[in-house]
């Protein structure tokens, strides 16, 4: 019986109590007491492999009350499950799902507020949204989103991931970097999906500014310069990290919003552009989305994007770009080689025409707001035969979507199968003859 309560973590009186049917009626103990009971039943059930909603039931214990319930899913969610892999992400995931309806499990994941890959006007159809059903459905058929939460800060996303509430079980949307693995956060790839960095230059661009001469100070002199970036983001990470920007010509916002951000941009131009060339260093997005609200503001200052002023005079640019990925917590390493698993072998495996469908439908944007797409990358991930298969897949899914865009259909589908790097599956390859 003592290696029953060591086992299941439920007291060793609780369980003699339970066996001699001595346990008192629910209406005669204090709160204190009737939650204690609670979270012992939820255990020890959760241990013997029953439902923990029954179990409370066959003692009179209303588990629909809104505190009582909050204790239940609390204990079931540090309850020990009698499964061959310990997994801590998993079993939270798991014994969240105790007290709810007796599904499997339930995921809690946030999402960066981040256009193309989430939109706020439909959350439930975006990318992220539907790539995270197909991931999980591969995981546990059973298990279901219980919260899809947008956030716009990086930092706090973060911070609420590896934070010890356990609120949250996986983040969609972050850059894989150095930095953040150094945080504990592991990284599950989105096969061959990444987003480029740019610059906005405030006010005129020197001849000499482009990518080399940002992050190349090999003199040491940063007196003619200042960079602006959002904390922790991967334009931060170039300056503060890689660059080793001092402070003196640099800010990090812990703002994420375009007009904050302008208006921190505005600031340092105000302040160092006679002596200086002031820049903001950021994703592809949130540049863009900057420019857009200067645009025929009354104080508005010329910004003239870095990537698109060297493409129009050199065709050697290659701006810095970061892979997006899902965030889980490093320690949960068998959830981590789980979903990365299921990602290469099963979702790029077995329901490719699923997934293209998915891809085409992120790349049907207007070409600025593309995002990179890395044949080699995916390939590494995923396998030639799984890019044989992608290809296939894509082509014909671009055929499909064309059918209900009112646009230029024919500009859209040579945009969107360039960009995925799409060859007509049904055009015979060229033989070489010696």
């Amino acid at each position: 019986m003592s290696r029953l309560g060591v086992d299941a973590r439920v007291s060793t009186r609780v369980i003699q109590d339970l066996k001699d049917d001595r346990v008192a009626d629910p209406t005669d103990l204090s709160e204190r007491a009737l939650q204690g009971l609670a979270a012992s039943l939820t255990r020890l059930a959760t241990f013997l492999g029953i439902s923990p909603e029954e179990a409370l039931s066959d003692y009179k214990i209303d588990v629909n009350r809104a505190d009582l319930r909050e204790v239940v899913g609390r204990a079931g969610m540090h309850a020990f499950r009698n499964q061959v892999t310990e997994d801590e992400t998993m079993e939270v995931i798991r014994g969240r799902g105790i007290t709810q309806d007796l599904k499997s499990g339930q995921v809690n994941i946030l999402v960066l507020d981040w256009k193309p890959f989430y939109e706020s006007d439909a959350p439930t159809t975006c990318f992220a949204r539907r790539y995270l059903d197909t991931l999980l459905g591969g995981v546990d058929p059973e298990w279901e989103i219980a919260e899809f939460q947008p956030e716009q800060s990086i930092p706090e996303a973060i911070q609420k991931l590896l934070g010890p509430k356990r609120d949250y079980d996986m983040l969609f949307g972050v850059y894989d970097t150095g930095f953040r693995r150094s945080l504990g956060v592991g990284f599950v790839p989105i096969p061959g999906i990444s987003v480029k960095l740019d610059v906005l230059v405030a006010g005129n661009r020197p001849p000499n500014f482009d990518w080399n001469f940002l992050v190349d100070r090999s003199d040491r002199d940063y007196s003619t310069v200042f960079g602006v970036a959002m904390q922790e983001e991967a334009g931060s990470h170039i300056l503060a990290g890689l660059c080793k920007y001092p402070k003196e010509s640099r800010k990090l916002s812990n703002r994420h919003d375009a007009a904050d951000l302008y208006k921190d941009l505005l600031a340092a131009y105000e302040e160092y552009s006679k002596r200086r060339t002031v820049f903001f260093i950021g994703d592809m997005y949130t540049c863009l989305d900057i420019q857009n609200y200067a645009e025929g503001r009354s104080d508005g200052i010329p910004l003239s994007g870095l990537n698109k002023a060297l493409q129009e005079t050199r065709t050697d640019v290659t701006p810095p770009e970061f892979p997006v990925g899902i965030g889980v917590r490093y320690t949960s390493k068998y959830f981590l080689d789980l979903l990365c698993d299921v990602t290469a072998k099963e979702m790029f495996g077995l329901v490719v025409p699923r997934v293209a469908r998915l891809y085409v439908d992120l790349f049907w944007q207007p070409e600025e707001r593309m995002p990179t797409f890395d044949k080699e990358a995916f390939e590494a991930l995923v396998g030639e035969k799984s890019w044989i298969a992608f290809n296939h897949a894509a082509w014909l899914a671009v055929d499909a979507k064309a059918k209900d865009f009112a646009g230029d259909i024919v500009e859209a589908m040579k945009n969107v199968r360039t960009a995925l790097q799409l060859t007509d599956p049904d055009k015979p390859k060229e033989k070489f003859h010696d």
